[in-house]
């Protein structure tokens, strides 16, 4: 074996591990098993039935509901511990019940988005 030839099996004995566990860290972050959070139309349609759009963009806008803008800055994302302490902070609102509540409307989100991709 030449000596180029042995350089190149050294390199790729330490090359391969660490390609397979990049690819096994692209597989894990390509798709989530959960939504990372609500849109403001998810919001208003799922989890807050009867609150407009509208106002939803008035309560980030004004910092009472915590978002963040999605790659691209065109939707709003608010993340589920961020709707938590929201939830928390209305009046006569309960922590747990707010809590069941987010988790069946990521439940249901998720089982919609699975018969969409025909999962």
């Amino acid at each position: 074996m030449t000596l180029d030839e042995q350089i190149r099996a050294l390199v790729a004995a330490e090359v391969e591990p660490l390609r397979r566990e990049l690819d096994e860290l692209r597989a894990a972050t390509q798709r989530p098993s959960e939504p990372l959070g609500f849109t403001v139309a998810e919001l208003a349609t799922k989890v807050l039935p009867g609150v407009p759009e509208s106002t939803i963009r008035e309560w980030i806008k004004a910092g009472d509901l915590r978002a963040h803008f999605t790659p691209g800055g065109r939707v709003y994302l608010v993340m589920h511990d961020d709707l938590r302490a929201f939830l928390a902070s209305l009046p006569g609102r309960t922590a747990a019940n707010d809590d069941a509540s987010v988790d069946e409307s990521v439940r249901r989100i998720m089982a919609k988005n699975r018969k969409l991709v025909g999962s």
